[in-house]
């Protein structure tokens, strides 16, 4: 028999999916996470509120903590647009030259240019360094031609985070998810 979630007649493993998908997590990780919940728990998924259990629970497993400071690597923000991504650069770039270490921030936004005059004031108050462009090459000069840390902070659209991911594999990834929503986006 098919478990509900409100009005939704649909599986409760098929809504969760649905829902990872709409947030922009590849389809294949999306499934790869959905079999773990039903790996783990069965017949129990067919639960809305325990299969949203131990996703939340699958996924913290697979998040990996990330030490910012001491290293010169690239790190690349991704989420959607709204979750923060631009406050959390600066944050990042703040904590990282208050401690005396060298840090870029690069920004691609090929839609919002309206994120530079951000970032111009932002570097202009702390003398921090920004670099911004609305092209993919560039960026990959850009990131090249940088020294210290570079922290890259990518428009919220889907498809050029994926295309920036892609052509970057090896930069470190940090997903910024919207505090406000985080309950309704996983379950």
């Amino acid at each position: 028999p098919a478990a509900t979630i409100g009005h939704d007649n649909r599986m409760p493993l098929k809504v969760l999916f649905d829902k990872i998908i709409k947030n922009g997590v590849n389809a294949r990780l999306a499934m790869s996470m959905i079999s773990d919940v039903y790996g783990e728990i069965g017949q129990l998924a067919e639960n809305s509120v325990k299969a949203a259990f131990f996703l939340k629970n699958i996924i913290a497993r697979r998040i990996s903590i990330y030490d910012i400071t001491g290293s010169d690597d690239a790190v690349i923000l991704l989420g959607p647009t709204g979750a923060g991504k631009t406050e959390t650069a600066k944050k990042m770039a703040k904590l990282i030259s208050d401690r005396q270490e060298q840090v870029t921030v690069m920004v691609f936004d090929p839609i919002k240019r309206g994120s530079y005059d951000e970032f111009r004031a932002f570097s202009d108050t702390t003398g921090i360094p920004f670099a911004f462009t609305t092209d993919i090459d560039d960026l990959c000069v850009k990131i090249g031609k940088c020294t210290g840390k570079k922290i890259i902070d990518v428009t919220g659209h889907v498809d050029f985070q994926e295309r920036i991911s892609e052509r970057l594999p090896a930069i470190k990834k940090v997903i910024i998810l919207p505090a406000g929503a985080r309950d309704e986006k996983m379950t």
